[in-house]
């Protein structure tokens, strides 16, 4: 169960990603995969790997085996370096910003809000939890860093332009 949720996660990661970064083709071949069935699937999917490395090719080269079969792609979860190096970079800049001394001006919340910030800021732009996880992650820390109660971190996520994104 973990698991399915984990790789539902990745696809709104990936269709996030898809809308955001405006890539049509993507988001066609994310919907037949889901709503369409083709006679010749498998020349349609290597179209579409086709029209994916010409937008990104960077993100393809590390997964892409030829076989008998033709070219296959590998599990798109796996882990780049980049994902891997922000995983790690993330949690180390959060420590790092609680044990600074906290500056004159600033309460110790804003510091500990600036540690959350950078985990988050980190994992999102090295993409190494799926967005709406990393997005989650308020919810758990703002309480247990007695930054704000949990109804307080919550109340954010009940906005309808909120909901209007998730869908």
């Amino acid at each position: 169960m973990l698991s399915t949720m984990w790789d539902r996660l990745w696809r709104m990661h990936d269709e996030t990603k898809a809308l955001c970064l405006v890539r049509p083709q993507a988001l066609l071949r994310r919907f037949k995969e889901d709503h369409l069935a083709f006679s010749n699937g498998r020349r349609e999917s290597d179209v579409d790997l086709a029209d994916e490395m010409e937008e990104s090719p960077a993100e393809h080269v590390g997964r892409i085996k030829s076989g008998p079969g033709g070219i296959q792609e590998g599990d798109p979860n796996e882990y780049t370096q980049r994902q891997f190096f922000g995983l790690i970079l993330g949690p180390v800049l959060f420590v790092l910003m609680l044990l600074l001394p906290t500056p004159a001006e600033m309460e110790p919340t804003a510091q500990k809000m600036a540690a959350v910030a950078l985990l988050m800021a980190t994992w999102w732009m090295c993409e190494s939890i799926p967005i709406p996880a990393t997005s989650l992650l308020p919810i758990a820390l703002f309480p247990l860093m007695g930054i704000m109660h949990t109804k307080q971190a919550t109340a954010p996520y009940a906005s309808h332009l909120i909901f209007l994104f998730m869908g």
